[in-house]
């Protein structure tokens, strides 16, 4: 009777050691953020900056794809957090998006700035109104296709806006060939309990536009990815897949 109650104890245990275990592999929510950033302070929207280009710039529209977000786990394998991101940067707070991943230790992430070419052919009026690719988000051009940024704001070179002599400023880069990856080691954990992991992906304002390809605001004053101004476009996608980094929040 004592060996037969022992048994049917050990079972139990393992009955409930495989029900702790199997919770603790459910995929858990890991959250996502942008930041942009300036000698590193945030930028919000309707912050003036001085940038190291020489222009005084204030930002007025900040809004970024990302695309196939994905970690790689210790054994090699990809695991995607977000197949496609819009983030809309605001006056207070980074903009965000949740994704899942398993429980466990990955190594490192990579994503794409902007639309990937599968995603870029899709049509804006299939999908539901709060979809990043929806045409709600008025960021599809027929000409253009997807909009991969808007980058907009104001900017005067003499130490001061407010005067007759500021510049519009309106980078809108797009078309396949402009699609950046960013790829990063990473040592990142997401716990079994529940508890949410962060990662946040960096941009610094500066090295938007003073980086491999400066970008002078008077004479390079907008881009809509045409002919005639495409090169501004690239340079500007270049620049932010040069200047992006990944980084774990807390850590």
């Amino acid at each position: 009777m004592l060996q037969r109650f022992f048994l049917l104890f050990l079972a139990a245990g393992f009955f409930f050691v495989a029900c702790d275990n199997s919770e603790n592999d459910q995929p858990r929510d890991v959250r996502f953020q942008l930041e942009l950033r300036k000698n590193g302070n945030a930028v919000a929207l309707r912050d003036t900056v001085d940038l190291s280009n020489g222009y005084t710039f204030t930002l007025t529209k900040f809004l970024l794809y990302l695309s196939k977000v994905e970690l790689t786990d210790v054994n090699g394998d990809a695991q995607e957090l977000k197949k496609i991101a819009l983030l809309r940067l605001e006056e207070a707070g980074n903009p965000f998006f949740t994704g899942t991943l398993k429980p466990g230790l990955y190594t490192d992430i990579s994503l794409g700035l902007g639309v990937d070419s599968a995603q870029n052919e899709a049509d804006p009026t299939s999908f539901s109104q709060d979809h990043p690719l929806a045409a709600y988000q008025q960021t599809y051009w027929t000409m253009l296709k997807y909009r991969f940024a808007i980058i907009e704001g104001r900017s005067n070179d003499s130490g001061r806006l407010g005067s007759n002599n500021d510049i519009l400023n309106a980078y809108h880069p797009g078309t396949n060939p402009l699609y950046q990856t960013v790829e990063q080691d990473l040592s990142f954990r997401v716990p079994g309990e529940s508890s949410v992991p962060q990662l946040k992906l960096v941009v610094d304002i500066d090295s938007l536009f003073d980086g491999p390809h400066p970008i002078d605001f008077r004479s390079q004053p907008q881009t809509h990815s045409d002919t005639a101004t495409i090169e501004i476009a690239r340079d500007l996608m270049e620049n932010m897949a040069a200047g992006a980094r990944i980084e774990k929040v807390g850590a």
